[in-house]
């Protein structure tokens, strides 16, 4: 993909001029709008005015970067001359000694060109400062003249902007400010043939004469720029687009979910315990039915088992099932009987009860035979409190 670098207009900033970094030979020159239909598929870096932006270094505390670069502004409060709300702070890479660069830039005018490039359908990669575009000198400065401005770049992420008729005196305060650093050459670039009388203690190399746009497409190198798109003016992805538009209903969504899984699990134990409680009362009812049981794996199993065992396996219309519905009418109707025993065996239905006495036993037997299809026998025996216990064997008669 290539690279297509924009310059604002140093009095119109819709009046730009353009080309590809790697052929200066493609500059244009023309309106905003006309800039961005011949930046289709292209990463697009824009130059603003050096004069709009403040370049500095300094101290500032914390390690960790984000604390670093909210602490900028009230590190740098005392070097601008309004209140920090006003400004926007881009930081670069922590220095080898500990110190920062940071940009620093009124929020209006960051305003102004996002506005203007978006008016146009621009989506620029990097807001970069123009001096940060020019030519590095690594072991010197280098000079940009521009028509009657100067711009020098002092280091990787320095640099100021001034008038060229100040340009002696802001060099000569810049090399004063340095202290024991040394300088070891000027490198200066100009379109014009001018002459600027320095008189420096540093040696000024003969003048390349080339374009500014020329010049800018030399010197930008995207790995060391300091991008202005940071923080608030930070340039979002489709996703992350999407993402903060939809951000409000995914969380919503998110804690309805949340919400609905907290109760499913409520909901799971509940029942869970509920099972649980069931299949104990299952095995307990069980254990009463078949006390002999000695090994208890799945009660309904065994029930069914021991169920198919007592009608012969002929179902529950005839046998066993049979048997119990005749005699269960003289049963209901005689009182204080507890029954203890119940087997079936080859079509014989034989119960063991406790009566109140040995005349409940007889209207028993009495209430049984009354019934024609069946023959009773009863076997009374002495219990404790007058009561009798009483064996029944109700046969079907042949």
């Amino acid at each position: 993909m290539k690279d297509i670098i924009i310059r604002f207009g140093a009095e119109n900033l819709e009046d730009v001029s353009w080309m590809r970094t790697d052929d200066a030979s493609s500059l244009q020159s023309g309106s905003l709008a006309e800039a961005a239909a011949d930046c289709q598929e292209a990463r697009v870096i824009v130059l603003v005015p050096a004069a709009d932006v403040l370049l500095i270094r300094a101290m500032i505390p914390g390690r960790n970067r984000k604390r670093s670069i909210q602490a900028a502004p009230f590190v740098l409060e005392e070097h601008l001359a309004d209140n920090i709300e006003k400004f926007h702070f881009s930081c670069g890479p922590r220095n080898p000694d500990g110190s920062m660069d940071v940009a620093v830039v009124n929020k209006k005018c960051m305003v102004q060109w996002l506005s203007l490039l978006h008016n146009v359908g621009l989506e620029v990669d990097a807001l970069i400062p123009e001096t940060l575009a020019v030519p590095y000198e690594e072991e010197g400065l280098t000079i940009l003249i521009d028509h009657d401005q100067a711009l020098i770049r002092t280091g990787l992420r320095a640099g100021f902007a001034v008038d060229v008729h100040n340009l002696q005196a802001a060099l000569q305060a810049h090399l004063a400010s340095l202290a024991d650093a040394s300088i070891g050459r000027i490198r200066l670039f100009q379109e014009e043939d001018i002459d600027l009388n320095l008189e420096l203690a540093v040696p000024v190399s003969p003048a390349v004469k080339t374009t500014a746009m020329a010049a800018f497409g030399q010197g930008f190198d995207r790995k060391i720029a300091l991008d202005l798109l940071q923080g608030e003016y930070s340039r979002k992805t489709d996703w992350q687009q999407v993402m903060e538009h939809w951000r409000i209903p995914f969380v919503l969504a998110l804690v309805f979910i949340t919400v609905k899984v907290v109760l499913f699990g409520v909901d799971f134990i509940y029942y869970q315990q509920q099972s649980q409680s069931l299949q104990k009362r299952i095995e307990s009812v069980y254990l009463s039915a078949f006390p002999e049981t000695r090994k208890l794996v799945n009660p309904r199993a065994q029930m069914e088992q021991q169920l198919s065992l007592l009608t012969d396996g002929q179902g529950v219309q005839s046998g066993f099932l049979e048997s119990l519905a005749r005699v269960g009418p003289a049963l209901q109707q005689t009182e204080g009987y507890a029954l203890q025993r119940l087997s079936y065996r080859d079509n014989d239905l034989e119960l063991e009860l406790t009566l109140a006495g040995l005349d409940a036993a007889r209207e028993l037997k009495d209430r049984l035979l009354a019934n024609t299809d069946l023959s009773v026998e009863i076997r009374t025996s002495p219990a404790d409190d007058n009561r009798v216990s009483a064996r029944l064997q109700v046969k079907e008669k042949r």
